[in-house]
């Protein structure tokens, strides 16, 4: 294995430990593996196996048989490694379709074993991921379009996060389908994995619990007083994280299952973007040889776009894995005033920034609250993914990204890093130089089970605060990095027209 620079990082709310870190992603050495041994002298991992040959058509598979397509091989190569390996439950073992990884808990000899095999590119720690938490409709230059009818109709948005509460009256209707994915068996009923809307619903058991519906609503929510950049779009509601006490943690197993999830559902539910509002560790530089990039990029050759978090340390020279992806969008944090918010993350790779503070949104219960965080910054850009290419059905998802792209450039004055910020008008006009503009696409038909519709009641006659009681004082209460502001009566907020 490659000789590597040191930093120390932090799993989250499991154990803490020293590792290894290269210029893109952590490859364990045998020391490294050592200190994430638990108590059951196991640590999962996330196997990455040798990439297929280049040319399928003669090439021979690896029990000695012909294998014609990369399914194929992946499938082959899986079965090979367990077999050298001597797995024979492989109800432990998640085996993905469309890239040649598997993820398992692993013994040191196992893990020594795995070094060894001429199968294997690279051996990864399955971290665990954190919510990256911590007013806008002008900011991004949707006050000037929201009239226009397309909306993000006819396509929809993966919310790969906490899980989405689908009878929100701010979806009206709209998260159309779901999975849960947790190794550690926080799905419905003790599982590790579930399918369908109900499956996709908040985890429960800690205060991060409400992200996932924040984002979503940041995305595509709409009701009379405000509404999320795509408010005609669909939500898909993929619960990534695993509570343990009352803390939460996405692994990368299963986020890598989640968007694999996506890929095989692009098509029926006509995805334009993926929101991933987490993450963990800190990168100087990209990331390309993580384990989750392969699907990010297959999604990116689909014209799927994965919109990610930088993160919340505050670092300026660096951000959160897996935002250190370049074929993803890395977005960073503006305030409501236009400055750069203390707490997003930035290095020379960064795509965009976008409004990420003081932002009001959905939250548990059927009530509204506002965050702050790289979190609301993300699901800013994933939505207006969706809003032009309903403007624009016919681009490409390389120019829906350059688009993006087109908005003021904006200089971080902590580093001198120049992105740009997003602002619709700018990327529409981008567009309209390049196609002449076309009715939105037909709504994708949803799944057979429908989606839960909204509750009957009211609108509530006041936003509450998240997770605090009515009366409690208006200081702003921190969660996991995550900046919860009280939106009481009591805590007058400033009004208008639209705000997230």
């Amino acid at each position: 294995m490659k000789q590597r620079k040191h930093f120390c990082i932090a799993l989250t709310f499991l154990l803490s430990f020293c590792v290894v870190l290269s210029s893109n992603a952590q490859e364990l050495t045998t020391r490294e593996f050592s200190a994430l041994l638990a108590q059951d002298n196991k640590a999962p991992v996330i196997i990455v196996l040798k990439s297929a040959p280049n040319t399928q058509s003669a090439s021979r598979n690896i029990g000695g048989g012909e294998w014609v397509s990369l399914g194929d091989y992946i499938e082959e190569a899986q079965q090979k490694l367990s077999q050298d390996m001597g797995w024979v439950n492989f109800n432990d073992i998640v085996k993905y379709k469309h890239v040649a990884a598997m993820a398992k808990s692993v013994s040191a000899d196992e893990f020594a074993q795995l070094a060894q095999s001429n199968l294997v590119q690279g051996v990864y720690p399955d971290r665990f991921n954190e919510l990256l938490l911590t007013r806008s409709a002008r900011t991004i230059g949707f006050s000037a379009i929201e009239q226009r009818e397309s909306g993000g109709s006819g396509y929809s948005v993966a919310v790969i996060d906490s899980g989405v509460e689908a009878a929100h009256p701010f979806f009206q209707g709209r998260v159309v389908d779901g999975a849960c994915f947790s190794r550690l068996g926080s799905c419905v009923n003790g599982q590790t994995k579930a399918l369908g809307v109900s499956a996709g619903r908040p985890c429960s058991g800690a205060d991060g619990c409400f992200h996932g519906t924040h984002v979503a609503g940041i995305v595509a929510g709409k009701n009379n007083n405000m509404s999320g950049v795509a408010p005609k779009a669909d939500i898909l509601a993929l619960n990534v994280f695993s509570v343990v006490g009352d803390r939460i943690g996405a692994a990368d197993s299963d986020i890598m299952q989640a968007l694999e999830w996506v890929y095989e559902n692009r098509n029926k539910h006509n995805v334009a973007s993926v929101n991933m509002s987490l993450g963990g560790g800190f990168f100087t530089q990209t990331c390309d040889n993580a384990p989750t990039t392969r699907l990010i990029n297959l999604l990116r050759q689909e014209g799927i776009i994965t919109v990610i978090a930088a993160g919340n340390e505050g670092k300026i020279n660096g951000v959160a894995q897996p935002g250190c992806v370049s074929s993803a969008l890395t977005i960073g944090s503006l305030e409501p005033d236009g400055n750069i918010s203390g707490f997003s993350n930035s290095y020379g790779a960064l795509d965009m920034v976008a409004p990420g503070g003081k932002i009001h949104s959905s939250v548990l219960g059927g009530q509204y609250g506002t965050a702050s965080g790289t979190s609301m910054a993300a699901p800013q850009v994933a939505g207006a993914v969706a809003l032009l290419k309903s403007f624009y059905p016919q681009a490409s998802g390389n120019d829906i990204f350059t688009a993006l792209t087109k908005g003021t450039p904006f200089t971080d004055p902590r580093n001198n890093v120049t992105t740009p910020q997003l602002f619709l008008t700018s990327s529409l006009a981008w567009l309209a130089s390049k196609y002449a503009n076309t009715p939105p696409r037909q709504r994708p038909t949803p799944p057979p089970t429908p989606a839960p519709s909204p509750a009957p009641s009211p609108e509530p006659p006041a936003d509450r605060p998240v997770d605090q009681p009515e009366n409690s004082e208006c200081k702003p209460k921190r969660i996991d990095g995550i900046l919860i502001e009280n939106d009481s009566s009591e805590c007058k907020r400033s009004e208008g027209k639209i705000e997230w």
